[in-house]
């Protein structure tokens, strides 16, 4: 699965670390990735082994290579915004 850095850019290739910290941001997901053991840079395995279970659980919805939500996979659902529309289409 590759570290926090990898997962932040992944819908947007070639995203710099600028780029990934201000889309952080813009979900106030930021504080939360500076508190992990090693920042951007904390690798989240399979499972999520770096990560604590309420770490692990964060999700984020992307629009247009953009992080447009983050948090619970619930709310996001019940937010019926990206995210939920991407789940929406894998469930069908």
């Amino acid at each position: 699965m590759g570290t926090v850095r990898d997962n932040v850019v992944l819908a947007r290739s070639g995203a710099s670390d600028a780029e990934g910290l201000d889309a952080l941001a813009a979900v106030d997901a930021r504080e939360w990735v500076a508190a992990l053991p090693d920042g951007l840079d904390t690798e989240v395995g399979s499972g999520g082994r770096a990560l604590t279970a309420p770490q692990a659980q964060q999700v984020a919805g992307v629009e247009d290579g953009r992080i447009t939500e983050f948090g619970p996979h619930d709310e996001l659902v019940a937010a019926r915004g990206s995210y939920a529309r991407l789940w929406d289409s894998w469930r069908t």
